[in-house]
C-alpha cells in the first residue's frame, strides 16, 4: 500500500480507537462527563502530537497568510456564533461547565488532527490540480465518519462545520477552524447540555442555509486564491 494512503489511514484509526476507548472509559469508570471529554481529548491530541513529530512530520500553520481586515468576512460563521454565544450567556442559563469543555478541548483537538494533519496528507493522495479537492473531500468523510453522522442527517450548525477546511486553508493559521469549531460546540452545549446534535433530518428550511456554505466555501476555495492555500499544500 501507497506510504501516503498508510498515513492518512493510520492517522484516522488512531482518532477511533482513541475516541472509543475514552467512550468506554467514561462509561464504565463513572467519572464525570466533561472530566472525561477532557481526559481523551487531551491523551489524543498527546498521541497525535506525538505521532506527526515522530513519523508524519506535517507542518500545522498557525500564522496568518491574510492581511488582518481580510481576516473579519473569511470569519463571518465565527462571529455570527460569537454572538448567540454571548447572547446566550446574559440571557439563558446553561451548562457553562459543559459548554466551556467543548469549547477549550473538542475544537483544538479535532482540528488538529482534521484539518492540520489529514487536510495536507490527503491532499497528497491526489494529483496536480485534483489535490486540493482530494484533500477537502477525503478529510471531510472521515471527519464524517469519525462521527458517526453524514451530511444527510446533521443539522445546519454541523454543516457549517464543512467550512473549516476552506478558511484553515484560505487563512492558513489553524487558529480560525479552532475558534469556529468550538464556539460550534460551545452553543448547544451550553444551550442543551447535551453533546449530541438536537435535530436529526434535514428539513426544507434547511436547504438553503446548507446550499449556502457549500457555495461560500467552494467560492473562498476559487482558483485565484489558490497563492494563499500554497501556504498549506505546497504542492498546488
Amino acid at each position: 500500500m501507497n506510504n501516503r494512503w498508510v498515513k492518512v489511514f493510520v492517522t484516522w484509526l488512531a482518532v477511533i480507537i482513541i475516541a472509543l476507548g475514552g467512550g468506554f472509559f467514561t462509561t464504565h469508570i463513572g467519572i464525570g462527563r466533561e472530566f472525561g471529554i477532557m481526559s481523551y481529548e487531551i491523551v489524543m491530541f498527546a498521541v497525535l502530537f506525538l505521532l506527526n513529530r515522530l513519523w508524519l512530520h506535517q507542518t500545522v500553520y498557525l500564522k496568518p497568510t491574510e492581511c488582518s481586515w481580510r481576516l473579519i468576512p473569511l470569519n463571518w460563521v465565527a462571529i455570527v456564533l460569537l454572538a448567540q454565544a454571548i447572547l446566550l450567556l446574559f440571557n439563558s442559563s446553561g451548562n457553562l461547565a459543559l459548554g466551556v469543555t467543548m469549547l477549550l478541548f473538542v475544537g483544538p483537538t479535532e482540528e488538529y488532527v482534521f484539518r492540520g494533519l489529514l487536510l495536507p496528507l490527503a491532499s497528497q493522495l491526489g494529483h496536480g490540480r485534483n489535490q486540493l479537492w482530494t484533500g477537502v473531500l477525503v478529510s471531510s468523510v472521515l471527519f464524517g465518519l469519525a462521527h458517526g453522522v453524514n451530511a444527510v442527517h446533521q443539522p445546519v450548525m454541523a454543516t457549517v462545520v464543512q467550512m473549516l477546511s476552506a478558511i484553515y486553508l484560505r487563512t492558513g493559521s489553524l487558529l480560525f477552524p479552532i475558534i469556529l469549531h468550538g464556539l460550534n460546540d460551545f452553543v448547544p452545549s451550553f444551550h442543551n447540555n447535551t453533546v449530541q446534535e438536537s435535530s436529526n433530518i434535514v428539513n426544507f428550511t434547511e436547504i438553503a442555509p446548507i446550499l449556502l456554505f457549500l457555495v461560500v466555501g467552494i467560492f473562498m476555495l476559487r482558483k485565484s486564491k489558490r497563492a494563499t492555500i500554497k501556504h498549506v499544500i505546497p504542492q498546488l
